[in-house]
């Protein structure tokens, strides 16, 4: 992921580069970092941007983001990982297997 899609996702957000991090449970240093190209993103952060950069199509995730709650980043991390969770959950129910 280039710096400037980044930064892009994170505009699209509203988000500072602090509310940012917390998203991404990163510094806010190391967002300056990546969207000034020194470093990038790995791990679980890659996965929530790659995430984020796929869901921003979506209508309803959109929506997410006007309600009130969408300027907070927790809510914003819920609200992405409970379709990634739920699609799990469904897929699971489909292939027979139980949960506790």
């Amino acid at each position: 992921m280039t710096p400037e899609q980044i930064r892009q996702l994170r505009k699209s957000l509203g988000f500072s580069q602090e509310k940012f991090a917390q998203l991404l449970s990163v510094s806010w240093t190391t967002v300056n970092r990546w969207e000034a190209g020194h470093s990038g993103p790995t791990g679980m952060a890659m996965r929530i941007l790659m995430l984020l950069q796929g869901r921003l199509r979506d209508l309803d995730f959109k929506a997410t983001l006007a309600d009130p709650r969408g300027q907070d980043p927790m809510f914003v991390l819920y609200r992405l990982l409970s379709q990634v969770y739920s699609s799990r959950s469904t897929h699971d129910r489909v292939q027979g297997v139980r949960t506790k």
